[in-house]
Order: C-alpha cells, then sequence, then structure tokens
C-alpha cells in the first residue's frame, strides 16, 4: 500500500486483501459481461420485457400460497446467470 504526496510505501497487502482484489475483479468481469447483455437488446425485446415485467410485476406471493398456485418467473426476466471467472 502506498500513500501520500509523493507517495511513500506504507506496508504490504495482506492476504484477504489480495483475494479481495481478485474476487472484485472477477465480479465486475461478471457485471460488464450482464450489462453487455442488457445494452445489446433490440427496442422489440426491450418493450416485450417491460410488458413481461407489467403483468407479473403484481402478483402477491402470499396470496398464491393461500391457493397452492405456484408461479415461474418467465425466462425472458429471469436475470443472467454469473458466470465463474475465468
Amino acid at each position: 500500500v502506498w500513500g501520500g504526496n509523493p507517495a511513500k510505501f506504507l506496508r504490504k497487502l495482506t492476504d484477504e486483501e489480495i483475494a479481495f482484489i481478485a474476487e472484485s475483479a472477477a465480479n465486475y468481469s461478471n457485471l460488464a459481461k450482464a450489462h453487455a447483455v442488457e445494452n445489446a437488446k433490440s427496442l422489440e425485446k426491450i418493450d416485450f420485457e417491460k410488458v413481461l415485467r407489467k403483468k407479473f410485476a403484481h402478483q402477491d406471493d402470499e396470496h398464491d400460497s393461500m391457493l397452492s398456485v405456484t408461479r415461474e418467473v418467465p425466462p425472458e426476466l429471469a436475470p443472467p446467470s454469473p458466470t465463474p471467472a475465468q
């Protein structure tokens, strides 16, 4: 770790800090992939997903459970699954 102006060496990174940096890089990479998928969608796909969200947004899980109803989220609305860091 370096700090100050002019910069001076303060200490070495701990093992936990090193692991955190690697994990953060993988998380940011996965986030960038998810954003790329969202930004690549056509206007028609975006409008279709808006309609689905409105349709499924007002469902009450507690009410459904009393009626023994189970609902599945359409695959179009499921969040992208994280990909393992490479």
